[in-house]
């Protein structure tokens, strides 16, 4: 999402509906819905242009 108007992507590999992207003029929250031990893993805040990404934050979340 590059705005809080904006319609979130996602890549290859992740399922439509289990993620939930929002925002507000500061914010950007992610919704997982259901989740389980495969969610475990490093999850970035960031934005891809021009072929180059650019990482703001990244969170590990672990599932026990």
């Amino acid at each position: 999402m590059s705005t809080s108007e904006s319609v979130p992507s996602l890549h290859d590999g992740f399922q439509h509906g289990k993620f939930t992207m929002t925002s507000n003029t500061t914010n950007v929250f992610l919704n997982i819905e259901k989740v389980d031990i495969n969610d475990t893993g490093l999850y970035f805040c960031g934005v891809y242009a021009e072929d180059f990404p650019g990482v703001f934050s990244a969170t590990y979340l672990h599932i026990e």
